[in-house]
């Protein structure tokens, strides 16, 4: 998966420690969906539990993230259906960018 990899090379090379410890973060949040992806027959499944999986600390600001949140685990859930692909691979970066935005601004209001 490209993403994890842009991901993984980021942890281990960005000047900013912020930047390299949420990477590698996020790299375990994806290896998280897409084990769950796995498990699970149906989108509205796996959105359950998803959702819950620490993307804030003890997931109390998720709802702020949800909207952005719910077209990355669509991406990831179709990427695991459709085992991979170009298409399914633009689509989930796609998602991540608008997630990653989203997110920061969220985090920034929290400082």
């Amino acid at each position: 998966m490209r993403l994890v990899a842009k991901l993984e090379e980021e942890a281990a090379q960005s000047e900013s420690l912020f930047r390299r410890a949420l990477a590698k973060e996020d790299v375990s949040r994806l290896s998280a969906l897409r084990r769950l992806a796995r498990e699970h027959a149906t989108l509205e499944a796996f959105n359950k539990h998803a959702l819950f999986i620490g993307w804030t600390k003890d997931d109390l600001r998720t709802a702020e993230l949800k909207e952005h949140l719910l077209p990355v685990m669509a991406a990831i859930f179709a990427y695991e259906r459709e085992n991979g692909g170009d298409e399914a691979e633009a689509s989930l970066e796609a998602a991540w960018r608008a997630f990653s935005a989203h997110r920061l601004k969220v985090l920034v209001h929290c400082l």
